[in-house]
């Protein structure tokens, strides 16, 4: 019996030196675990900022891309304007047209219709000079005979 309970001491003794052992195999795989999931924590975090500066660079490229677009509409509108007034300009030295200053581009607008999507920019008188006597009494008194402005209306001139 007493070799048996030797037996028996060596291996209870063994079983305690392998328990000792995984308990701090267990230990070390928690604080492993704990160590993963910081890092995994880390990695979520670095990942929604990354996904966050991408959607704010998205944003400004749409964003570019939207004021290349007006810029390049607005260039246009300036070309076809500047075209529109070298023809007014052309037509004025040749077929009797003379730009004008200081209208109402308000009025202008609402007196002759024009659609919201088209902007005044110039207008121009056309026709042939006729006597000054058919003029409204409110623009005979501003023309005075011999002024710049009784030359520039063509009075009494013919093309």
């Amino acid at each position: 019996m007493k070799i048996e309970l030797r037996g028996l001491s060596e291996r209870l003794s063994t079983v305690e030196t392998n328990q000792t052992t995984v308990a701090g195999g267990v230990n070390s795989l928690q604080t492993s675990i704990v160590q993963a999931a910081t890092v995994t924590n880390t990695l979520v975090n670095a990942t929604k900022t990354i996904q966050g500066e991408l959607t704010k660079a998205q944003e400004g490229l749409i964003q570019i891309q939207t004021n290349a677009e007006a810029r390049e509409h607005l260039e246009r509108a300036s070309a076809e304007s500047i075209d529109r007034l070298e023809a007014i300009i052309a037509g004025t030295q040749s077929k009797g047209t003379a730009g004008m200053e200081g209208f109402d581009y308000d009025r202008a607008r609402k007196e002759l219709r024009i659609p919201d999507e088209f902007q005044v920019e110039a207008m121009a008188a056309v026709g042939r000079p006729g006597p000054k006597e058919l003029l409204p009494e409110e623009l005979l008194r501003a023309v005075r005979p011999g002024s710049s402005h009784d030359n520039a209306l063509g009075f009494g001139k013919r093309f």
